[in-house]
């Protein structure tokens, strides 16, 4: 479910630190934080660790995938993923996922 995503994202954000997290402009941390669902609290467990096995949903993983190839990387490391794969298909889906739920909500 899209709406339980925020809370998933949020939630990995602050697994991850501050330094992730200040990597991300301010309005779109401000939006996950508007639409978190009150009845949902995720929770990772410390002992996982591939990010595919935290249980979380595609919608939440793919928003963290976009989140890595846009925020988190440096310029090197992104043209040398650019040169091996071309365009990501992922990070498309990941930011058109975003943009739809940004529009369904007249954000």
């Amino acid at each position: 479910m899209v709406d339980n995503m925020y809370n998933e994202v949020d939630e990995l954000l602050h697994y991850l630190g501050e330094d992730y997290m200040n990597k991300i402009p301010e309005e779109i941390i401000s939006y996950i934080h508007l639409h978190k669902t009150k009845d949902y609290q995720p929770r990772i467990n410390n002992h996982i660790h591939k990010l595919e096995d935290i249980g979380f949903s595609h919608d939440a993983l793919s928003l963290i995938a976009y989140f890595h190839l846009e925020y988190w990387l440096d310029e090197k490391n992104k043209q040398e993923l650019n040169e091996k794969y071309g365009c990501c298909q992922a990070e498309k889906v990941a930011f058109d996922l975003f943009i739809e739920d940004l529009n369904r909500r007249d954000i």
